[in-house]
């Protein structure tokens, strides 16, 4: 089949080139790639507004709203004096909600930075100087650490952080804000409620299935290993679970993390079975598990913010 992660190869892998839900899944999994940073600008409003369509009609909003820019600690550059954290984490209601919070529209986002008083002080008097600035010696105070509210604005290429006193200071940041991942515990939890009610949906084939043996790729990904080993044991009907071991490999091998730890003949025959009975939940499952692979393990969606890559 060839090793390049292309339509023609995961409609040969699926077995079932004819299949209309098999022809969508790697088009479904292209709209999240085209959402992760990158260098490319193009589209990604299209691709935006189309998987939250997608979302929105199958149930995976709540998966979709886990962006950086959702996140509480955040950090600009490793070496900065500052760590800032959000006061009041904006509400994602519709898609406009959405695209700001990937950074494709203009979004201000009001944080708190956290500094050190004397290097504050040092600060300030340094930038006046550049700036031309009247400089006013803070006043007094016993604090080690500050906590200064500020207004972080993203244009689409670079933020402008502006402090509420004195205004005039400004801080300009080129690459996204760094940010804290979901715990591996609170994601693992909300992702088996969220697959346990899709599959409830979705699923009303009770045919008992022989479960394949080859499940070395669960531990391919260590922030999901967990994930893996909890939703084997879900309620969930024996269709479901095929779908969800059979989709996984195949997700790992587009992220190129698979390791050759899977059999991709025992894969093909999963998936065709897969796509027979359940073709839509096969689908919804591709979709769901590409979202969780980047919340947990890879830089998640959007352009002003992420969660960098585990060192």
């Amino acid at each position: 089949m060839g090793n390049a992660f292309t339509q023609s190869w995961i409609q040969a892998l699926t077995a079932a080139a004819d299949n209309p839900y098999a022809r969508r899944i790697k088009p479904s999994m292209d709209l999240v790639n085209r959402l992760v940073r990158n260098p490319d600008r193009e589209d990604r409003e299209t691709a935006a507004r189309e998987l939250w369509d997608f979302a929105q009609s199958h149930s995976l909003l709540d998966i979709l709203r886990i962006i950086p820019s959702q996140q509480i600690r955040w950090e600009f550059v490793r070496d900065d004096a500052f760590l800032f954290h959000q006061t009041q984490v904006a509400t994602i209601s519709t898609v406009d909600d959405w695209l700001a919070g990937l950074g494709i529209t203009q979004a201000s986002i009001e944080l708190m930075a956290e500094v050190n008083a004397l290097e504050w002080t040092t600060m300030i008097r340094e930038q006046a100087v550049r700036k031309q600035q009247t400089f006013s010696k803070p006043a007094a105070t016993t604090q080690t650490t500050l906590q200064l509210p500020c207004t972080a604005t993203w244009d689409g290429n670079r933020w402008e952080v502006r402090f509420a006193s004195p205004d005039w200071l400004t801080l300009d940041y080129e690459d996204p804000a760094r940010v804290e991942r979901m715990s591996e515990a609170d994601l693992s939890e909300h992702c088996q409620m969220l697959f346990a009610e899709a599959a409830s949906k979705f699923v009303r084939d009770t045919t008992r299935t022989k479960s394949s043996e080859d499940l070395q790729w669960q531990s391919r990904v260590p922030a999901l290993r967990g994930l893996h080993a909890q939703i084997q044991n879900l309620e969930v009907t024996p269709r479901a679970l095929q779908v969800w071991n059979a989709v996984w490999p195949v997700v790992y091998r587009e992220q190129n993390v698979l390791g050759g730890c899977a059999d991709l003949d025992i894969v093909r025959n999963e998936m065709s079975q897969a796509l027979k009975h359940q073709p839509e939940f096969t689908l919804w499952t591709f979709v769901f598990a590409k979202l969780v692979y980047q919340i947990s393990s890879g830089y998640g969606l959007g352009f002003l913010a992420d969660f960098g890559l585990d060192e």
